[in-house]
């Protein structure tokens, strides 16, 4: 585990506004990622038919999983309002 010394960070205004931008996209990503993994996830069922959503299956539970993932982040509401009040600047 790397550890930085306390005397190594910085929480001057600049540097927060940055960690705060690094989330905001790192979080629009998130959103993107998760919507499209259960996008792919539904088209792949609907080739594989029924024996796609058999429990053994293991796109089934990928399909899930990619569903779950969609709970997890951030709702897409607040991504898009926050990222519409930064490109705004409020």
């Amino acid at each position: 585990m790397l550890s930085i010394p306390v005397s190594r960070i910085s929480t001057t205004k600049q540097s927060l506004e940055v960690k705060a931008d690094v989330f905001a996209k790192a979080t629009s990503l998130r959103h993107i990622f998760a919507s499209r993994a259960a996008e792919l996830t539904l088209q792949l069922l609907s080739l594989a038919g029924n024996t796609g959503l058999n429990m053994g299956n293991p796109l089934e539970r990928c399909h899930r999983d990619a569903l779950c993932g969609r709970i997890h982040v951030p709702h897409s509401d607040l991504i898009r309002r926050n990222a519409g009040q930064k490109s705004l600047a409020f």
